[in-house]
């Protein structure tokens, strides 16, 4: 199988950014239709556990300012009287949930898959093919993924919690919980490959699950874990500064917000790119899907990662 990249011994962040250039947009369109299918999703679902009909929601919203917080204290006990519509529902939107976003990622995976082998493919297509059973897989990793995370999650509060009673210093508390914050970080990114071994590569959860935790051993999880904190913080500190830009030039208005909303939501769409190109450049390092003789050469020989 030929590609144009090394994935062998090329930099991964600077193949990560090629992959990123050139599929950002259309990722950015299945970031939209994303958020568009989970609003559809979310709305009758909250509206179920509300316990409102469709004309009741329509009264309350179009209602004056005053008159709707009259109706909260109405609100709040009908909430209290639907506590099985709460769980039902919320389960229900945790389920949906997992399934819009694991077609997403399934579908972005596709793309820049279809960019490491130098396949031009319709979005559409892309779409439609990123609505196989690979999305139920997906869908049972993150609920293996969720169980798994929740118990070493309660354990570490455990552990920590009585080391905190045990020694009674603020210091040691302080250090202990950024501690196992890191910790837990790290263990997360022992499970980086999952996505990508189920998209790329074909493998049902449990195998994807074994996959990644053979592959990345905990000295890489550590090293990933600072790599995804240093692109996080990069992240977050460019979107404030954007923002706080923005803000300085426009006055504030609704204009305004859509506008750094829409700035936010391109910035996303890139940011989301790099990460899928990163895990697909990752994925295919890890394997022997790409020999060395098919990577052609003049991708970089910096490993960074």
């Amino acid at each position: 199988m030929k590609t144009d990249y090394d994935f062998s011994s090329g930099d991964i962040l600077k193949i990560a950014g090629d992959i990123a250039s050139k599929i950002w947009t259309k990722v950015l369109v299945v970031q939209v239709l994303t958020w568009i299918a989970m609003v559809i999703v979310l709305i009758p679902i909250i509206v179920y556990i509300m316990g409102f009909n469709l004309q009741s929601l329509i009264t309350m919203m179009s209602a004056p300012i005053q008159e709707r917080m009259n109706m909260a204290p109405m609100m709040m006990m009908g909430l209290g009287a639907s506590l099985g519509r709460m769980i039902l529902g919320g389960l229900l939107i945790i389920f949906l949930m997992w399934c819009i976003g694991s077609w997403a990622y399934n579908t972005m995976f596709i793309l820049s898959d279809n960019t490491v082998k130098d396949v031009d493919e319709p979005l559409g297509n892309v779409m439609k093919e990123g609505s196989d059973n690979r999305v139920i897989r997906l869908v049972v990793a993150n609920l293996l993924l969720g169980l798994i995370f929740l118990l070493v999650y309660i354990v570490g509060s455990l552990v920590v919690g009585s080391v905190i009673a045990i020694t009674g210093s603020g210091i040691v508390a302080v250090v202990l919980v950024l501690a196992a914050v890191f910790f837990l970080f790290a263990f997360f990114m022992r499970y980086l490959l999952v996505y990508p071994a189920i998209s790329l590569g074909g493998k049902n959860a449990l195998e994807a699950m074994s996959y990644s935790m053979e592959k990345i051993a905990w000295n890489k999880a550590f090293k990933y874990a600072l790599i995804a904190f240093a692109v996080a913080l990069i992240y977050g500190i460019v979107l404030a500064i954007i923002q706080a830009v923005i803000g300085m030039v426009l006055p504030s208005s609704v204009f305004s917000l859509i506008f750094i909303q829409l700035i936010s939501l391109v910035i996303s769409a890139f940011v989301t790119a790099y990460i899928v190109g990163g895990l697909t450049a990752l994925y295919y390092r890890e394997s022997d899907t790409f020999s060395d003789d098919d990577a052609t050469e003049g991708m970089g020989i910096d490993q960074l990662v």
